[in-house]
């Protein structure tokens, strides 16, 4: 139960933040995040210290900040941002646009699924093997991901830039 609800806090202030920064506005969620710490740090002495529990007083302090201020941060883009207000009459749903974007999406889940279960299986496999196997495997998997990660930086700027006509 912490755990889902710490998701969901946690889940619907990064979303709200997204969103705020990709508008122009990148001070608000600065401040909401000042807010949650700060919140969380009195919520933590007061579990703690007033109320006298241990971990599980920080979690729910800190679940708590969490939820308050993913709810700030919402309520302040309702009243802030006209766009973001949606009424009973835009809630309808377009088939074609559901259509496209299942053809795209379920693909792609079904290949991370499979990419997934692929990793947990030769994960599974390597474990059994010993320590030096698995020191060895993670040593590779850094290796590989270091090669991505250098793809990555240098692909950008040596794709060739779109003329004007």
């Amino acid at each position: 139960m912490v755990r889902k609800s710490a998701r969901v806090g946690l889940f619907v202030y990064n979303g709200a933040a997204a969103v705020l920064r990709a508008v122009g506005d990148s001070r608000t969620p600065l401040h909401f995040l000042i807010l949650f710490s700060v919140l969380n740090v009195v919520l933590d002495l007061l579990f703690v210290i007033g109320f006298g529990l241990d971990v599980t007083g920080v979690a729910i302090a800190t679940i708590m900040a969490q939820i308050i201020s993913a709810v700030l941060c919402i309520i302040y883009m309702y009243k802030k941002f006209y766009n973001f207000r949606v009424s009973k009459s835009e809630w309808h749903r377009h088939w074609g646009n559901i259509e496209m974007i299942s053809k795209i999406g379920l693909p792609m889940g079904l290949q991370s699924l499979l990419i997934s279960v692929g990793e947990m299986v030769v994960s599974g496999v390597v474990n059994t093997f010993g320590t030096m196997l698995l020191r060895l495997t993670q040593q590779a998997s850094g290796s590989s991901n270091l090669q991505h990660l250098l793809i990555l930086i240098w692909r950008k700027p040596l794709q060739p830039l779109p003329h004007k006509t």
